[in-house]
């Protein structure tokens, strides 16, 4: 995904703290950005591929580049997961249907954004009932 958007930085700052976490370094030149270009995964596993030693695992930041991963691997008779893990990011449908299936960190969407809708309600609500308690108290004064 481009770097300059916020899911790529929010994405890439939750792969380093699981680093952090679990004492592991940090590597810039494992970490390739792109678009969701047809023709622009396989030049980066290529890419990464050609490294020494060669990466155990692939993440992708999502599932379309994942699946454009997968391709790519496979073109490449890199067997998943006996070669190289494939894991993506958003929970594809259709992720149980591949072989091997794809494994995917799941962003449930619906219910993150139900959360977001009910606090946002909650702090307007807030915020106007303090205004009329405000109001209220400057009548009686």
């Amino acid at each position: 995904m481009p770097p300059w958007l916020s899911i790529t930085q929010e994405r890439l700052a939750g792969y380093r703290a699981a680093l952090e976490q679990y004492g592991l370094p940090f590597d810039e030149n494992l970490v390739r950005y792109g678009t969701f270009g047809p023709d622009e995964v396989g030049p980066m596993v290529d890419d990464l591929m050609s490294l020494s030693p060669t990466p155990d695992a692939f993440f992708t930041a999502s599932d379309r580049l994942a699946m454009g991963c997968l391709t790519a691997l496979r073109q490449r008779h890199v067997n998943i997961p006996e070669d190289v893990s494939l894991i993506g990011f958003t929970n594809l449908n259709v992720a149980d249907l591949l072989s091997p299936s794809l494994s995917t960190v799941v962003q449930p969407a619906q219910e993150i954004g139900q959360v977001a809708a009910e606090r946002l309600i909650d702090l307007i609500e807030r915020k106007q009932k303090a205004a009329l308690s405000a109001r209220s108290k400057s009548r009686r004064n």
